[in-house]
């Protein structure tokens, strides 16, 4: 997912719990996730710069399940993603399930993006990023993987930010699976 949901902005500690649903979700004050909501804990995140000027290649953090759980999308949606990542093309077809807008499906519109994100922490500049169309997806998506529109459903990134018509930034899934050294899930 993205270090601002699930390392809420570089401040969480590795080894916190991950909710499903979220906590803020469960619990407006954002306190104490319910036992029987922890599905993960925080393994590792790559912290993120909020000083408006460095560089951020990606808004990324992991975390190592603690309940049975899977990778695949309830069965209405997608299901399992393919295992191996590709490259992001512009013009390409692309879905997501978000926690706002559920499934969504969309194009490409640019990659190797640089642009700002305002966070609660700071102002973010990110370079390398993928650019969706209109209508992607919206506040509360942050994190979906992003695949392929083709019935293989490869990953290409997942979600960081996005406009008010619901263009999506997505960061690249390559240079983040290589930074934590972690396996695509799915089949």
């Amino acid at each position: 997912s993205a270090n601002h949901v699930f390392a809420r902005q570089n401040r969480a500690v590795i080894g916190e719990a991950i909710a499903q649903p979220s906590l803020p979700d469960v619990d407006s004050t954002c306190r104490v996730a319910p036992p029987h909501s922890v599905v993960a804990r925080l393994a590792d995140f790559e912290p993120v710069r909020y000083d408006g000027h460095t560089p951020n290649r990606f808004d990324a953090a992991i975390a190592e399940l603690t309940a049975d759980a899977t990778c695949a999308t309830l069965p209405a949606y997608y299901g399992l993603p393919a295992s191996d990542p590709v490259d992001p093309i512009p013009g390409a077809a692309i879905e997501k399930v978000g926690r706002t807008t559920e499934l969504t499906r969309g194009t490409i519109k640019a990659i190797d993006v640089k642009v700002k994100i305002t966070f609660p922490a700071g102002t973010a500049l990110f370079t390398g990023q993928i650019l969706t169309s209109k209508a992607f997806g919206d506040f509360g998506d942050s994190g979906a993987l992003v695949v392929t529109s083709d019935g293989e459903f490869h990953p290409v990134g997942i979600v960081i930010g996005g406009g008010a018509n619901g263009t999506a930034i997505a960061s690249p899934i390559g240079p983040i699976l290589e930074r934590f050294g972690a396996p695509g899930c799915g089949r």
